[in-house]
């Protein structure tokens, strides 16, 4: 509706502007009388129909004013009931669903737990049986043994890479 109005004002525009070019640049050049004017065709008349449908913009005009002063009809409100059962089942659903994930969550806590009691328990158990094996005989004997190597190797040798190197070999 408003592009319609806004094209019909535009072409009445068009026209009020052409006529006043029309009569800037022919007619006031020389001056024509009604019966001079006619002789040379030039009567000025302007056929708005083919411009705007007059059928059509009554048409909207009915449309605007039937349209706009009649209310819509609204749509109907469901019955209170139906709506309230609906959330209640929502609401039970989604309690459940709550529920099962506090119960997997509390689940995972206690076997995390377990789980970190266990690694706790072999950490302990692993320090304990390094202390012991460090109280070995067999341990300090490998080490009183490696310890000789080390320095008859630095003895023997002026070279400190060579030394790293045969460490590095032996140990190896």
């Amino acid at each position: 509706m408003r592009f319609a109005r806004s094209k019909r004002v535009m072409s009445l525009k068009t026209i009020d502007s052409c006529f006043e070019e029309l009569k800037e640049s022919r007619l006031v050049e020389e001056t024509f009388t009604v019966d001079e004017a006619e002789k040379f065709y030039l009567r000025l008349q302007s056929d708005i129909s083919e411009l705007e449908n007059r059928e059509l913009l009554e048409k909207v005009a009915h449309f605007e004013k039937t349209d706009f002063k009649n209310p819509k009809p609204k749509l109907a409100p469901l019955n209170e009931g139906g709506i309230s059962e609906l959330l209640q089942k929502e609401i039970s659903s989604l309690e459940d669903t709550v529920a099962a994930l506090r119960e997997d969550y509390e689940r995972s806590l206690c076997a995390n737990a377990a789980s970190q009691k266990d690694l706790q328990e072999n950490l302990i158990s692993l320090a304990l049986a390094e202390k012991e094996f460090q109280q070995t005989a067999a341990y300090r004997n490998m080490e009183e043994i490696l310890t000789r190597r080390t320095r008859h190797i630095k003895d023997r040798s002026e070279n400190g890479a060579a030394v790293e190197y045969l460490l590095y070999y032996i140990l190896v």
